[in-house]
């Protein structure tokens, strides 16, 4: 402070601005809508193609702007990036890449059950370990089966909170939650706790309960906010207005999200309580035209 040309210069943070941050996160979230679907065409490879050539450009204008002009540009060192060009051919010839996970069971998990019954690479070591592999998943299969008829799996503490259950539909693979009645829905709607939603074919929302008998609609008002492309619609919910979902038709399994607050706090009780996004599970959008579709 007491130098002649008087204090140092401020130094400025690096980088660019937030807008490049929030451009990359957009662009991320078009990219994995585009490649997530259940289905794949010529124009959804094509797209996805587009999506991942405008998300690396994104990332490349925020990373240009926090290294070092000599430094060589992440996505390129990286071959996380580099792989995403691949996908839209894995695409073409495997078709969704959904169905590509190799988690759980049929994949990687796997190894957690091979590794303790691994005992060297002996003579004949690969029959040796699928035999006692195959020997403790049967008997774990048998195990198991006792189990359920000793005493019948309930409904677990931790869905008390919405007051869910598996779908009868679809067990543990179900596209919807089932709730347990209208008052879970309607409380879980009003503590702003993300909702397991059908879209009805004739454009209607709602929450299914009574084992699949009943729905509890969710009526959309209007866009109360919008982040990142996803907007945020004002909703209500009406538990005199259950309706029976004979002879309904289901066009759209999907998540409603709820807005959070900048500490990712529920808001409860404002005046932006009840304000939800959706996303279907074709990871397409309610827009802000209110259409669901692709971002």
């Amino acid at each position: 402070m007491s130098q002649a040309e008087g204090p140092p210069p401020e130094l400025t943070p690096r980088g660019g601005p937030v807008a490049d941050v929030l451009e990359v996160i957009r662009t991320l979230y078009m990219m994995v809508c585009h490649l997530m679907g259940n289905t794949v065409t010529s124009d959804v490879v094509d797209s996805a193609r587009v999506c991942i050539k405008v998300f690396l450009s994104a990332f490349e204008r925020m990373d240009s702007k926090l290294r070092a002009e000599e430094s060589v540009p992440m996505w390129i060192t990286s071959y996380n990036f580099i792989s995403l060009m691949n996908l839209p051919e894995a695409m073409t010839h495997f078709g969704p890449l959904r169905n590509l996970w190799e988690g759980g069971g049929q994949g990687e998990k796997m190894i957690q059950q091979v590794k303790p019954i691994m005992r060297g690479l002996r003579k004949n070591w690969q029959r040796q370990v699928m035999t006692k592999l195959m020997c403790n998943m049967a008997l774990n299969r048998l195990v198991s089966c006792q189990m359920q008829v000793n005493d019948p799996v309930a409904i677990g503490d931790d869905a008390s909170i919405e007051g869910t259950e598996e779908s009868s539909a679809g067990g543990a693979g179900a596209l919807y939650k089932c709730y347990a009645s209208a008052v879970a829905v309607l409380t879980a709607f009003h503590q702003n706790v993300p909702l397991s939603v059908v879209i009805l074919n004739d454009g209607s929302y709602g929450c299914i309960v009574e084992r699949g008998a009943r729905l509890v609609p969710l009526i959309r008002l209007h866009v109360a906010w919008t982040k990142i492309g996803m907007s945020y619609y004002q909703w209500t919910c009406n538990i005199d207005a259950v309706v029976t979902m004979r002879g309904r038709v289901i066009s759209h399994y999907a998540l409603m999200l709820p807005r959070l607050t900048a500490t990712g706090l529920p808001r409860i009780g404002n005046e932006n309580s009840s304000q939800y996004a959706v996303i279907t599970s074709e990871w397409e959008e309610l827009n802000k035209e209110g259409v669901v579709g692709l971002v």
